[in-house]
């Protein structure tokens, strides 16, 4: 988690306000639309930030961030997150948080 948090610090404040939509379970289009950017910038924003937190998946990156408090606390906004991309997340990680 250490070294996350330190490459976390290269985000962009851009990377960081999509990561914080990512957050709350956000699709690509709703962050592209509440952001006024387009679709494929913010497919970009979010590759250039999982990349950067050498997360799995946008959930990971999600968890990472909050973990790290790069983004709001580690509950908040997640069990959406976990709703829409459960597949993503093992079954003890959701009764730890549940």
């Amino acid at each position: 988690l250490a070294e996350r948090t330190t490459e976390a610090a290269h985000l962009t404040e851009r990377e960081v306000d999509v990561l914080r939509l990512m957050g709350n379970g956000e699709s690509n289009k709703i962050i592209a639309e509440t952001l006024g950017i387009t679709l494929d910038t913010t497919k970009k924003h979010v590759r250039n930030v999982i990349d950067k937190l050498e997360a799995r998946s946008r959930t990971h990156a999600s968890i990472i961030a909050a973990q790290a408090g790069i983004v709001g606390n580690p509950i908040n906004g997640l069990a959406a997150l976990l709703d829409s991309q459960s597949e993503l997340v093992p079954d003890s990680f959701r009764v730890v948080i549940e």
